[in-house]
C-alpha cells in the first residue's frame, strides 16, 4: 500500500460508463493516518502457512537428533503428505536453526506441473502488510455495502480459461495507463512527455482534480492531448500499478484484464479495472484474491516472481492453493518468492527487480557496509534466480543493479521503471550521478539491443511510497498477432 495526502471526499463519484451516486464517501486516509500522514506498517511473520513438508518444531527445517542438536548437514525432507498419498517429496536443504542463522536460497517444491522456489519455507515468510487502525473495521463496512451495491464492479466472476498467460512488460503493448493527482502533477507530466511517442496514453482523475484542471495542466505543460484520453472515472489515488488490471492473453489471442481485489480502504480504485474493461470492451475476470500489480512480474513464458508478501497479504489462502491460483490465472509454470528489503513500505517485487527480457532480470544490489541486512537478502535473491533455467533449460541472466542507500522506509529504486514498446522509462533522484550513470548502463546491458533508455525525475513521488512503475501501467487491447 503506498500513500496518498489526507483529502476530502467526494458528493458522488463516477464508475464505469454510468453515474454512481452514492452518500459522502469517508476520507480513506483518515482512517490509516499517521504522523504527518505517514501510512503506519508492521512486519507480519507467515505462521499461518504450515510447512508442506518436513517437521515443525522451534524453528527447525530438518528433523532427525542431529538436527534438533543444531548439528549435521544434508538432511533430506520428507513430506508430512507420504503416508496418505504414498508420495515422497524429497529436497535436499541445510539443515540449520533459523533462530540462529541466516537462511540460505534453496527452497523447493513441486505442487504438480507448477515448481515454487523460496528463499525459506512458507512458514517463515515475513512481509509487510498495513496495521489495523482504529476505525478500520468501520470502513470495511462500508466498503463491503458499496461493493454488494455495485456487482458489476466488483463481484467475482468465472475465472479465466485454461491457458491464459500473463504479459510480459517488455511485450508490445497498446496504451498506458496513468491517473491524475495534484500531488505529483511534474512528475506526471514527465511521465506522459516520455511515454506519449510510444504509446496512447488513458487517463482518469483522482477525485481532488477536473477535466478543466487537467487540460490547464496540458496546457501549461505545452503537453500535445492528441494521444490521450481522458476517461470520467473519478477514484481515490494515483498508483495505478496496484489498483489497475493485470493484462493477460487468452489462449485464443484475445486480450483481457484480470481483476484482483485491492486489498486497500480505497474502494472506488478497486472498481476500475471493470472500468477500464467496459470502456473499452475487453474481458474481464473479477478474481477473489487480494493481490496489488506491483507485487508480481512475469517473463511471459511462464516465470513469475513475487514476494513472500503476497502469501502473508492472504492468510486465509493455503499456500499452495495460492501458488495453483497464479498458475492457472497467470500460467506460471514457475512462481518465485523472493525476500524484500527490510524497511521499505511495499513489499513489492518492483522495487528491487525487473525482467528485462525473456531470460534477463535485474535485481538490486546494496552497499554490504551501508545496508548490510538489505545487501544479504539482495544477493539471497540474486542466487535463487541464478539457480532458475528458463526456456530450453538455459540459466536465467541476473545482471545487478545499484541500489541507493535506505532512508527511513524511503526506497530510491531504479528498477521501478516502466517498459513501453522499446523505450525504458528510468526513474532518477538527482543524488549521485555516478550511481545514476552505473544504473542506467545496468539497463542498456540488460535490454535487447535495439531498446533506447530515458529517465524521469522521481525524488517527488518516491517519498510517497513509489516511482515510475507504480504510476503508470502498460495495457493491451488489441488481439495478438503471435
Amino acid at each position: 500500500m503506498r500513500r496518498k495526502p489526507g483529502t476530502d471526499a467526494p458528493e458522488s463519484v463516477e464508475i464505469g460508463l454510468r453515474s454512481a451516486p452514492i452518500e459522502p464517501v469517508r476520507p480513506y486516509w483518515e482512517q490509516v493516518e499517521g504522523p504527518k500522514g505517514v501510512v503506519p506498517w508492521k512486519w507480519v511473520k507467515g505462521n499461518s502457512y504450515p510447512l508442506r513438508f518436513g517437521f515443525r518444531g522451534r524453528g527447525l527445517l530438518c528433523s532427525g537428533a542431529r538436527c534438533a542438536r543444531g548439528g549435521g548437514r544434508g538432511v533430506m525432507l520428507v513430506s508430512i503428505f507420504w503416508l496418505a498419498s504414498l508420495a515422497l517429496v524429497i529436497v535436499p536443504m541445510g539443515c540449520e536453526r533459523v533462530e540462529d542463522e541466516e537462511p540460505a536460497a534453496g527452497y523447493r517444491v513441486h505442487h504438480g506441473d507448477l515448481e515454487v522456489l523460496a528463499v525459506t519455507p512458507p512458514e517463515q515468510f515475513v512481509g509487510r502488510i498495513p496495521s489495523m487502525p482504529p476505525k478500520r473495521a468501520e470502513q470495511e463496512v462500508w466498503d463491503a455495502q458499496f461493493r454488494e451495491e455495485n456487482p458489476t464492479f466488483f463481484a467475482p466472476t468465472d475465472p479465466p480459461p485454461s491457458g491464459t498467460r500473463a504479459m510480459a512488460e517488455f511485450e508490445p503493448v497498446d496504451a498506458v495507463y496513468i491517473a491524475f493527482d495534484p500531488a505529483t502533477e511534474q512528475f506526471t507530466g514527465d511521465l506522459l512527455r516520455a511515454v506519449l511517442p510510444r504509446a496512447p496514453v488513458i487517463v482518469t482523475l483522482t477525485h481532488d482534480e477536473s477535466p478543466e484542471r487537467f487540460d490547464d495542466f496540458l496546457r501549461a505543460g505545452d503537453i500535445d492531448g492528441r494521444r490521450i484520453r481522458l476517461l470520467n472515472l473519478v477514484h481515490d489515488n494515483f498508483w495505478t500499478r496496484d489498483f489497475g488490471p493485470v493484462s493477460v492473453e487468452l489462449p485464443d489471442g484475445r486480450p483481457a484484464f484480470l481483476d484482483f481485489t485491492y486489498p486497500q480502504t480505497r474502494v472506488l480504485d478497486d472498481g476500475i479495472p471493470s472500468a477500464l474493461a467496459f470502456a473499452y470492451r475487453v474481458p474481464v475476470f473479477r478474481i477473489p484474491l487480494g493481490l496489488e500489480g506491483g507485487v508480481i512480474m512475469t517473463n511471459g513464458q511462464g516465470l513469475c516472481v513475487t514476494t513472500t508478501t503476497l502469501a502473508v497479504a492472504n492468510p486465509d489462502v493455503p499456500f499452495e492453493m495460492l501458488t495453483r491460483q497464479m498458475e492457472r490465472l497467470l500460467g506460471c509454470s514457475q512462481l518465485v518468492f523472493l525476500e524484500s528489503p527490510r524497511d521499505e513500505a511495499t513489499g513489492h517485487v518492483d522495487m528491487f527487480a525487473k525482467f528485462t527480457s525473456r531470460d534477463t532480470v535485474l535485481v538490486g544490489s546494496f552497499d554490504a557496509e551501508e545496508s548490510p541486512e538489505d545487501a544479504a537478502h539482495m544477493d539471497r535473491n540474486a542466487r535463487l534466480l541464478e539457480s532458475v533455467r528458463v526456456g530450453r533449460g538455459q540459466k536465467l541472466r541476473v545482471v545487478r543493479i545499484p541500489m541507493p542507500t535506505p532512508e527511513g522506509s524511503v526506497y530510491r529504486s531504479y528498477t521501478n521503471s516502466l517498459l513501453v514498446n522499446g523505450l525504458a522509462v528510468v526513474p532518477t533522484y538527482g543524488r549521485d550521478p555516478k550511481e545514476e550513470a552505473a544504473a542506467l548502463e545496468a539497463y542498456r546491458s540488460a535490454l535487447p539491443a535495439d531498446w533506447q533508455v530515458s529517465t524521469v525525475d522521481a525524488s517527488g513521488a518516491i517519498g510517497l511510497g513509489g516511482a515510475v512503475h507504480c504510476a503508470a501501467l502498460e495495457l493491451r487491447l488489441a488481439r495478438s498477432e503471435r
